[in-house]
């Protein structure tokens, strides 16, 4: 496991060992420009990215290749304003949980394509983000995964069930 939450910048093309199972970045500088670097750990199964400190928006797109072994994703996608991935690219994703995004509006396509995706969590995020989540639920279900459930939390940290 690699914590990090400090307010110091790191090469980060050299900052993380390949063999990294879980990473936790806290408030810290990374240009989301930077999630290659992320990506490409062959190992890694659990990333937590919130209060990420990025001064522009950024569009992130995913390659091919990357995130193979990802299975739990937490990130409030600070100052994404556009996401482009395939379901390729997170082949094992279960848990996706996206809190207090306030930039991204709604989720590519290619999430809702992931075959092992088993939950969404939205924690006070736009509307138009949980409209999309509910899309990819009925998506699900009619594709016959009736265990895929979202889950959407509003800003007083109350359920909101649909």
């Amino acid at each position: 496991m690699y914590y990090l939450s400090t307010d110091y910048s790191m090469t980060w093309n050299h900052a993380f060992p390949m063999g990294l199972k879980k990473l936790y970045l806290n408030s810290v500088p990374f240009p989301w420009e930077n999630m290659n670097i992320i990506g490409w750990l062959p190992d890694l199964h659990v990333l937590q990215m919130t209060a990420i400190r990025v001064n522009k928006t950024s569009e992130w797109r995913t390659e091919e290749g990357q995130f193979l072994q990802l299975k739990y994703f937490h990130s409030s996608l600070d100052y994404v304003s556009k996401w482009e991935m395939e379901k390729e690219h997170f082949p094992c994703l279960e848990s996706l949980i996206i809190d207090r995004a306030i930039w991204i509006y709604k989720f590519p396509s290619g999430v809702g394509e992931i075959d092992s995706l088993q939950y969404i969590e939205l924690k006070d995020c736009q509307q138009s983000l949980v409209d999309s989540a509910k899309q990819i639920q009925k998506n699900q279900h009619e594709n016959g995964n009736n265990a895929f459930r979202v889950r959407v939390i509003d800003y007083k940290g109350e359920d909101v069930l649909f």
